[in-house]
């Protein structure tokens, strides 16, 4: 599914495949994609042969935008839905303004989760720093 719609993963989860031995666990798993993928990015999580995601709220079958969060943390981003897989786990499909899904990145509060990975590639963006468990707040 990455693949077929060039999303990627990063926050938290990114940070704990790159450093598995840490005793935290992420919260949730997201997904960023490009502008003009999200709608077959959300169709295809959504769908009921495959990985079968819902909208936390989703008794009208339409869906709700998750809110974004405020301006200082959203620039960057389009629009952030909110989905849980049948056992409760939370996704965040986060959709970005352009047709690239690393341009919310550069906007992350701290280096250490300016990191992603592709089906192809690990990146770290401040692999030193991170590695050292070091990092920068903006």
């Amino acid at each position: 599914i990455l693949r077929r719609h060039g999303a990627l993963i990063s926050g938290s989860t990114a940070l704990h495949f790159l450093m598995p031995s840490d005793t935290w666990i992420p919260n949730d798993l997201d997904i960023y994609v490009s502008d003009t993928n999200f709608p077959g990015l959300l169709r295809d999580l959504m769908d009921p042969s495959g990985l079968q995601l819902v909208y936390a709220s989703d008794s009208s079958g339409s869906g709700t935008m998750s809110p974004l969060p405020p301006a200082a943390i959203a620039k960057g981003l389009r629009d952030v839905r909110t989905l849980y897989t049948p056992s409760g786990r939370r996704v965040d499909v986060i959709r970005s303004p352009s047709t690239s899904p690393i341009t919310p990145l550069r906007f992350f509060w701290s280096t250490t989760v300016i990191n992603f990975m592709t089906p192809d590639a690990y990146v770290c963006g401040f692999p030193h720093a991170t590695l050292s468990r070091l990092g920068v707040l903006k």
